[in-house]
């Protein structure tokens, strides 16, 4: 077995272990954090946690070492998106965390964005393939707006002696020097939703329409087909509207295209005497969407060839109630110089038409565009394995920007992520060691 082989095989083992213990963003991390830590402290690196500092549950970022002033610095996320729906996952029984090995791949969620490229890092550094002068952060909820490199950047946590970072996102064994920029909304539609109407309606007469997309990832909706989008065009939904409309349910999260959508609804003449119902404002709702869909196709025109795809777009990916408030989830992915304040300012416009009181609120704060202009050194490193054009999702890249730091992003996953049945090939792992080897080697040599 040749060294490339035996860094291949304990990857892959490595990654068997680490798809069960790890979570989705806003979920505990500290199961994956535990494992990494005693593992990468066996080999002789320094560790260090740094405990996120919010309400929700323990989550920590953790950076090792194997020097103390070290040149290189990896990023790699330890968090996953939200399964969706378990029974799409057909390669692993309907068990997202249970990975498996067929077909030259291993099968689970988060085997290419991010674990498969944290199980390499551990795998290197057991076999001894990484140089003096390197250092891995092991971050927490990157797949909600980066929150833990965030952290890390505004506590200078970063070591001040890094000269070059390897943001480890799925890239094909790519190196990227972009990536388009991101900014997360909600759209808050205040009064979406008429509460204690006179009249109840009885259990066996309601009824649900059920409305199936393809999930993808947001920055490439057109790899999907966005079930809130299909619903707005459909004559059934259209027909819907004139019931009680109790229930709209989209349950996925902002940084995917939704699978489903699951309108209940009731004839109106089922209203019996006594209590209350609430009803859904569902035809305003689907003409705003309607209108959505319209504006997410415009941004077509806005394009920047350096990415792929090279167009802006915006997503809605779940519908959440809050009392009498829907909350639309949403997501643009932006080139440089588009005016993104410009048109969100029309987007409101837009859905104050249809739905009244509608509101702007951003969960985290947007991650510009990012292009970076390369050393000939590190192009010479690299070779042919540079890629054309940017990523089309953002990456902790965008927070390393701020702080000045020369990055790069490239991991040995694929792009078929933030979907059922994702996966890694084994054999990627073992050119991903000898890209990661090379960007490692170049970036421990700067002064």
């Amino acid at each position: 077995m040749t060294h490339q082989e035996a860094i291949q095989d304990d990857a892959t083992r490595r990654l068997l272990e680490l798809i069960p213990l790890a979570a989705a963003s806003q979920e505990s991390n500290l199961p994956i954090l535990g494992y990494l830590q005693a593992a990468f402290e066996s080999l002789g690196w320094e560790a260090h946690r740094h405990p996120l500092r919010d309400d929700g549950p323990p989550r920590a970022n953790l950076i090792v070492a194997n020097h103390p002033s070290p040149r290189v610095l990896f990023v790699a996320h330890t968090d996953t998106v939200p399964p969706g729906e378990s029974l799409l996952w057909t390669r692993t029984g309907g068990l997202p965390r249970q990975p498996m090995i067929q077909d030259g791949h291993v099968w689970g969620l988060g085997a290419s964005d991010n674990l498969g490229s944290v199980a390499l890092l551990l795998a290197m550094a057991r076999k001894t393939d990484l140089p003096r002068g390197v250092a891995i952060a092991f971050t927490a909820d990157e797949e909600t707006g980066a929150m833990g490199a965030e952290q890390l950047a505004r506590d200078g946590t970063i070591p001040e002696s890094i000269r070059l970072a390897i943001v480890t996102e799925p890239t094909d064994n790519r190196v990227v020097r972009g990536e388009k920029g991101y900014v997360p909304f909600d759209l808050v539609a205040h009064d979406a939703i008429d509460t204690d109407r006179p009249g109840s309606v009885p259990t066996e007469a309601v009824k649900a329409l059920l409305v199936r997309g393809q999930e993808s990832h947001s920055a490439r909706p057109r790899e999907g087909r966005n079930a809130l989008f299909d619903t707005a065009w459909l004559d059934e939904a259209d027909a819907v509207g004139d019931d009680v409309v109790l229930a709209l349910e989209c349950a996925g999260v902002r940084n995917k295209v939704p699978a489903h959508v699951l309108i209940r609804h009731a004839p109106r003449s089922a209203v019996q005497a006594g209590g209350t119902h609430d009803a859904i404002r569902l035809p305003e709702i689907l003409r705003f969407l309607r209108r959505f869909d319209a504006l997410s196709q415009d941004l077509a025109a806005t394009s920047d060839d350096r990415f792929l795809p090279p167009e802006v777009t915006l997503n809605v990916g779940a519908v959440k109630r809050y009392g009498r408030a829907l909350t639309l989830a949403c997501d643009l992915r932006i080139v440089p110089g588009f005016d993104s304040a410009g048109f969100l300012d029309r987007l409101q416009a837009e859905a104050r038409k249809a739905l009244g009181h509608v509101e702007v609120r951003f969960p985290y704060r947007p991650l510009p565009p990012v292009w970076q202009e390369l050393d000939p050194g590190l192009l010479d490193a690299i070779g042919d394995q540079l890629d054309a054009h940017g990523k089309s999702a953002y990456t902790e890249a965008a927070v390393l920007a701020t702080l000045g730091v020369s990055s790069v992003v490239a991991g040995p996953g694929n792009l078929r992520v933030h979907r059922q049945d994702e996966s890694i090939a084994i054999a990627a792992l073992a050119e991903g060691a000898r890209l990661y080897s090379k960007l490692a080697t170049y970036g421990a040599s700067l002064e």
